[in-house]
């Protein structure tokens, strides 16, 4: 493949258009939903229906690449296709009396003062991640649904009819879901 600055524009654009960004949806009090992506800053749009609001998505990340492109600015890769490396170390700066709390919490369960602290940390992002998940999953099931939709319509018009509605989660392993794993759908058929 070729590198980045030997791509044309339009290669460029085509190729970060197709990269699987993280797509955020987001229901309004009002009904409305609120679409964004991640990790491009200001991507974002709204609209009357999930179908909508995605449908815009597409159309402002388009914009979006495209104005980055002419402008000549950086454009992040998703976030599943970025290797980061972490030492297992960091400081943290902390009141007084929290640490000396955490210090005697930790001395009266007989552990040192990192293992408790870094179980606390632990267990409050592992909570954390569990909701994530459930929402990234709510979001995919709604994101593959409008994807169904849109093959359904082009399937249509020659004469095929994709079945709709059988989704179904088959791995436990939150931490490892992806569209393949985790969602299923009954075969096409011919339409009648």
């Amino acid at each position: 493949m070729k590198r980045d600055k030997e791509m044309s524009i339009d290669e460029r654009i085509k190729y970060y258009f197709g990269l699987p960004y993280t797509i955020q949806l987001i229901r309004n009090e009002d009904g409305t939903y609120f679409a964004s992506i991640k990790e491009l800053p200001g991507c974002m749009t709204e609209g009357d229906t999930q179908q909508e609001a995605l449908e815009m998505l597409d159309d402002a990340k388009l914009a979006w690449l495209e104005i980055a492109i002419e402008d000549g600015e950086g454009i992040s890769l998703p976030e599943s296709m970025v290797v980061k490396r972490y030492s297992g170390r960091f400081n943290v700066r902390l009141p007084k009396g929290l640490h000396r709390r955490l210090a005697e919490d930790a001395e009266a369960e007989n552990v040192s003062l990192n293992s408790f602290v870094t179980s606390l940390l632990e267990s409050g992002s592992t909570l954390k991640q569990l909701i994530r998940k459930k929402d990234e999953i709510i979001n995919h099931l709604s994101i593959e649904n409008y994807r169904l939709r849109k093959e359904n319509t082009k399937l249509k018009q020659n004469g095929i009819l994709l079945q709709e509605g059988m989704f179904s989660l088959s791995r436990g392993d939150v931490d490892s879901i992806s569209a393949k794993e985790s969602i299923s759908m009954n075969l096409y058929r011919p339409l009648n």
